[in-house]
């Protein structure tokens, strides 16, 4: 999000497993632990942490207190998570957020908005994180919000943001489509920290084969599709690239015909 704010220049530390921002741009920690020797060697005058449900470490708060940092925590799960968050982020290092930041988070925004009713049989499709064990996206994950955005229907419509499913589930959820989200190695991301969003195939096998022989009709139809954009997991302003990509295969497979009765 500070990349896309048009801050990556100003950042003096980063977390260890960063891999938008340069590599020589020296580590401070991770969700483990802080390194406090780095990052007070860094000299911030901004400290921004993703810390989850538990509290912001005391050390860091009174580090913080001791040498004038301003400290923003901010996790973002959902969208309204990801557009507020950047709007926080821009006003913490300029008082307000500019113009840019709420662009930004208008775009945002605007994944989670729910189409025109229409006629016909929206697909109904599966997002999957893994497939050897399958694991899903449901409900209160940003990728659920712009699934049902982009005019289709969620095969998994209950639960958590991240579901185990065995195979008995897959032939039961029976979905029309399934859009796995497999990211490719950081390392292919181009010399600007972009990632291009494209979907690829991680290698020559068949990604698809430990569930052929559960014979879903998505699978047999052929309406799947890997987005192996490093950045696809993260809640972030790079949903923005994410949601649209969905959004064209979501179009591109159309709607599918269905007996009365059935799901």
């Amino acid at each position: 999000m500070l990349r896309d704010l048009g801050h990556a220049d100003d950042i003096v530390a980063r977390h260890a497993y960063d891999y938008v921002l340069p590599a020589e741009i020296p580590a401070a920690g991770d969700q483990a632990g802080i390194d406090y020797e780095a990052l007070i060697r860094a000299a911030p005058t901004h400290v921004f942490t993703q810390w989850g449900a538990r509290e912001v470490p005391g050390r860091l708060t009174e580090l913080a207190t001791q040498r004038g940092w301003t400290l923003r925590d901010v996790n973002p799960l959902s969208l309204e998570d990801i557009a507020e968050a950047t709007l926080t982020l821009d006003g913490a290092l300029h008082g307000e957020p500019r113009g840019m930041a709420n662009e930004l988070a208008a775009s945002v925004r605007a994944l989670a908005a729910l189409p025109a009713s229409s006629s016909g049989n929206p697909l109904r499709v599966l997002l999957l994180v893994g497939l050897s064990p399958a694991t899903a996206l449901g409900p209160g994950s940003c990728h659920h919000e712009m699934l049902l955005s982009a005019g289709a229907r969620a095969a998994v419509e209950q639960g958590l943001a991240f579901q185990d499913l065995t195979n008995e589930d897959l032939v039961r959820l029976a979905p029309d489509a399934i859009i796995w989200f497999r990211p490719r190695s950081p390392r292919t991301m181009n010399p600007t920290g972009e990632s291009g969003g494209r979907e690829g195939n991680a290698g020559a096998a068949d990604p698809w084969e430990p569930v052929r022989g559960l014979r879903l009709g998505a699978v047999e139809g052929g309406r799947v599709a890997i987005i192996d954009d490093p950045l696809g997991l993260m809640p972030s302003t790079a949903m923005i690239g994410v949601g649209k990509r969905m959004r064209e295969l979501v179009e591109g497979w159309g709607t599918v015909e269905r007996k009365l009765g059935e799901r």
